[in-house]
Parts: C-alpha cells; sequence; structure tokens
C-alpha cells in the first residue's frame, strides 16, 4: 500500500520506506498494533462520551471465532444525545470507560443457565445491583427454540430432519459431490424448462447447494427444506451414485437409507392419498401443536411479556392502535419507580391525556411506525419540552435489549477481521480491529494529525510520524 501511495504521491514517497530513518519506519506490525489501539480508544471513548450519564442496556453473547476459540461481545444499547468470573469482566469492560453500572437499565443474553439463571445467572448478578435493569432473552430467539424443541419431540419429524441433516452431509462434504449436484441440477433445469414445469426469467432457476440445519435458527430448517425440494431429483442423483460409488461402506449405507426414506415417502402418498393425510393432519400435526403450546407457553410466560406489552402502548405503529394511558402509566408505576415519583406518575396521566389529543392525532406522527422514530420526532418538533415526562419513558423503554442481532451482526464482522489466514491474530488486535470496523463513521471522524500526536507522545518518539 504504501508502495502504491509513492507511485501516486510524490512528497510521500519522499519520506516513507528506504527513504525514512531507520529507526522510524512505523512499518512493523507492532507499530501499527500500537496505532490502531489509539484509534479504537478513540472510538470507544467517544461512545463513552456520548453515553454520559444516561440509562444505557448491555448485550452480551459468545461465538467461537475461526480457530475456535470463544469471543465474547458486549453490546452498549442507549438512547442517543441528539435523539435525546462474566459480571467481573463486564463490569471490568465497563469500568474501564467510567460507565456507571448502577445506570444498566437491561440486559439482552441468550438462553444458557450460566446467563439467564434466576438465582446465579449473569442476570441474576446484576439484578442484585441493578433492580430495574431487566432481562430481556431475545424474543426471536426464544421462538426458534421452542419451535426446534417441538420439532424434536414429535418421533415422525425428528426421522425426517436426522435424515435431512444425513443427506446434506453426505452431499455437501465432498467438493466432488457437490459438483456432482450442481452438474444434476444443469441438467434437471434444462429438462424441465423444456416439459414446461419451470418458469424462466432474469434470477430463476439459479444453481446452488444445499443447506444444513441451526439449531436455534429456524428459518434454516425452513430454507434447508425449500432447498431439498428444489433440488429433489438431483439430489437422489447424487446419493444413488453415492451408493454405487461410494468409498466406504457406511458412507454408501446412510445414502442407502436415505434413499430410501425418500422414495419410500413418496410412494407412500401416491398409494393412500385419505390414510395418508390423515397421518400427517392428526398424528403428525396435531401433536407437534400441542407441543409447540406447551413450549411457548413455558419460554413466554414471565413478566418480560407483560413489560413489552405495557411498552407497545407507546408504539406509533398502526397510527396508535396500541395507544393506552393506563398500560403507560402502570409501565412508569410499577417497571420505573426509581426513574418517577408519585407526583411524576400524577402529572404523566395529565401529559398523557393532552398527548393523545396532541400528538396521537397529529399526522406526522401518524406516519411513523417504530417508537425511535416516536423519539427523534419528538425532539424535531420540540414538543417534548410539553411532554418530557413521556420522551423520559420513551427513552427508557428504547434501552430494552428486545433482540440479539447486534451481537449477532458483530459475530458476523469477526468472519471478516479473523480469517483462516489471520487465525493467530491476539486478543487486542482483535477487539481494536473490530470497534473500527463496526463503528467506521466514528473512527472516520477522528483527525489523523491528534493520532500521530498521541502516538508520538506515549512512546517518546525522536523521528515523529510525518
Amino acid at each position: 500500500m504504501l508502495k502504491l501511495l509513492r507511485k501516486s504521491n510524490a512528497s510521500i514517497g519522499d519520506v516513507i520506506l528506504e527513504k525514512a530513518p531507520g529507526n522510524a519506519k512505523y512499518t512493523s506490525p507492532e507499530v501499527q498494533k500500537e496505532i490502531l489501539h489509539i484509534i479504537g480508544n478513540r472510538v470507544r471513548n467517544k461512545i463513552c462520551a456520548e453515553i454520559g450519564d444516561s440509562k444505557f442496556c448491555i448485550l452480551v453473547d459468545e461465538a467461537k471465532d475461526i480457530s475456535n476459540k470463544e469471543q465474547m461481545t458486549i453490546i452498549l444499547r442507549f438512547v442517543d444525545a441528539h435523539a435525546a468470573t462474566l459480571k467481573k469482566e463486564i463490569c471490568d469492560v465497563l469500568t474501564r470507560y467510567n460507565l456507571k453500572i448502577h445506570n444498566i437499565q437491561g440486559q439482552g443474553y441468550d438462553g444458557a443457565s450460566n446467563m439467564c439463571g434466576a438465582f446465579n445467572g449473569l442476570q441474576a448478578l446484576f439484578l442484585k445491583d441493578c433492580p430495574y435493569a431487566y432481562y430481556v432473552h431475545c424474543f426471536a430467539h426464544r421462538l426458534q427454540l421452542a419451535l426446534v424443541a417441538a420439532a424434536e419431540n414429535e418421533i415422525s419429524i425428528w426421522l425426517f430432519f436426522s435424515n435431512l441433516t444425513t443427506i446434506v452431509t453426505l452431499v455437501t462434504s465432498s467438493s466432488k459431490r457437490n459438483a456432482e449436484l450442481q452438474s444434476a441440477q444443469v441438467n434437471e433445469i434444462a429438462r424441465s424448462v423444456v416439459a414446461g414445469e419451470r418458469e424462466t426469467g432474469r434470477g430463476a432457476n439459479q444453481i446452488g447447494t444445499l443447506h444444513q440445519v441451526g439449531t436455534t435458527r429456524w428459518s434454516s430448517h425452513f430454507d434447508s427444506i425449500c432447498d431439498l425440494i428444489d433440488k429433489y431429483n438431483a439430489t437422489i442423483n447424487v446419493l444413488e451414485n453415492i451408493i454405487t460409488d461410494g468409498s466406504s461402506t457406511s458412507m454408501r449405507g446412510e445414502a442407502e437409507m436415505s434413499a430410501r426414506y425418500k422414495h419410500s415417502s413418496r410412494s407412500c402418498q401416491q398409494k393412500d392419498v385419505i390414510t395418508v393425510e390423515h397421518h400427517f393432519h392428526y398424528d403428525i400435526f396435531n401433536a407437534t401443536i400441542d407441543f409447540q403450546l406447551e413450549e411457548l407457553n413455558s419460554r413466554f410466560n414471565d413478566e418480560t411479556v407483560e413489560l413489552l406489552m405495557f411498552s407497545s402502548a407507546l408504539d406509533p405503529k398502526d397510527n396508535f392502535n396500541w395507544f393506552n394511558i393506563d398500560k403507560i402509566c402502570n409501565l412508569a408505576e410499577k417497571y420505573y419507580p426509581e426513574d418517577f415519583t408519585e407526583q411524576e406518575i400524577y402529572n404523566l396521566r395529565c401529559q398523557l391525556q393532552h398527548y393523545e389529543l396532541d400528538v396521537v392525532c397529529h399526522e406526522n406522527f401518524q406516519k411513523m411506525s417504530t417508537i425511535s422514530e416516536l423519539c427523534q420526532g419528538l425532539f424535531e418538533t420540540k414538543k417534548l419540552q410539553y411532554y418530557n415526562l413521556i420522551d423520559k419513558l420513551i427513552r427508557l423503554i428504547l434501552t430494552l435489549p428486545v433482540s440479539t442481532t447486534t451481537t449477532e451482526c458483530a459475530f458476523s464482522v469477526m468472519k471478516h477481521v479473523k480469517t483462516v489466514l489471520r487465525n493467530r491474530i491476539g486478543e487486542d488486535f482483535l477487539t481494536d480491529s473490530m470497534i473500527i470496523y463496526i463503528e467506521r463513521e466514528f473512527a472516520s471522524s477522528i483527525d489523523s494529525d491528534s493520532i500521530i500526536d498521541e502516538y508520538y507522545t506515549l512512546k517518546n518518539r525522536r523521528a515523529q510520524l510525518q
């Protein structure tokens, strides 16, 4: 990169690489990491300065990186100023940047016992210090777990997905078999297009592969089934080739069982439509629905549901269809007693009565669909000076960690930063790289000269960066 810059800019070429002082080339990995750390700290400090003394919530999750090491990510969720072991590690990180623990207003973790345990879990430990740091297990994650658990409890469905996993593994674990699948798809698509069984057009009939199902992602089950349906004939063709030419007895046996299962399912459907319909409708479908209801009741039966139901009363979606003064007052009184005095609860009700006639019926506010848009709208129209208590409650609601999407985004970034070719990247280097990658907008606004000055001051260099 430096050589390229030198070619395009003569003034840079005069002071870098071999033309730079021997003790001040600044191209060693150690120097680059030190400079990166300065930039990373600038970004973190800027975020913490923006939070200041405001309320915030924390979202925490773990995932394995490319080198199979568990990495923990901590996400801060807060309302920015413009829109107006684990516990110790997290507290250390927050304290390092002067974020006050007692200001935590919400927690979002996965369903692991060490995170959500009612007595010794991470959320319970924080609740002892912050009684209103409400824990919310991502509802989408809960729903996925409920659906997966319900499917596993019905033997026929479990057998189906078990067989599906075997097929996907057999076909995709080898580049040769994957190539066979794609070749078979080309032939199958050509045949079905000629027969008029497929529509043609831009983006249609793409060549792809099969995908495994994920335990915590129900959508992956659906996508995997759709893949198999679309590539059914091509997949059967590959399985039959494995039965004939498989490299081991176990592989040929698994392919034989999978092919028989798929063939028997189709032949069964052709034999007796009434019997098959009765089997799937009453023996499987109804049983699965019963399991699902049981799982949903067990996973969503807590005060968090009530908290979010009360919170939805302020949601502007569908022209404030869910607006309810009593629920909003109950939300402030029951869940945020330290943030609202008795007098403020009374004043809140009065504000809500005026708010219902003013904001709820206002044409511009009725077009909004999220609480964050509502918060921004109150700020921009300067109506928050009349509805300061409502604005205060909205900001508290916005800190609730209703989804773990942000932690998933962080782990998605990790795949770009820590790759197979950089699988030995150190913890500090990884942390600094990720914060700069994620907060690119913040990082790009940092003055380069100030970074150079700080590096020069910290290292007490005799030769300064140019």
